[in-house]
């Protein structure tokens, strides 16, 4: 895998009687498993700001949405239709 993709490879592997075995390409296995650490906050970063954002713009639509429906109704109101609900001071 190393020379066709010319990628670092590291493995580990335990055995069933909790042997260790380890082999790291070029790089040395510490090297590759602080790149891996690295990349992996990284992502798990990213994952967590989307997921942020994204509960942001439900919480905006829903604020949006309520907007939306106070216009409307001030809007009919405008036009002289569903008058009965209103009171004095709001007329």
């Amino acid at each position: 895998i190393s020379v066709l993709c010319d990628a670092e490879v590291a493995v580990i592997v335990f055995s069933p009687k909790g042997k260790l075995y380890e082999y790291a390409t070029d790089s040395r296995m510490d090297k590759i498993l602080e790149r891996y650490e690295r990349y992996s906050y990284a992502e798990k970063a990213l994952i967590s700001a989307e997921s942020e954002s994204e509960g942001n713009w439900c919480h905006e639509y829903r604020e949006l949405e309520a907007k939306i429906e106070t216009i409307q109704k001030c809007h009919k109101h405008l036009m002289g239709e569903d008058l009965e609900s209103l009171n004095l001071q709001e007329l």
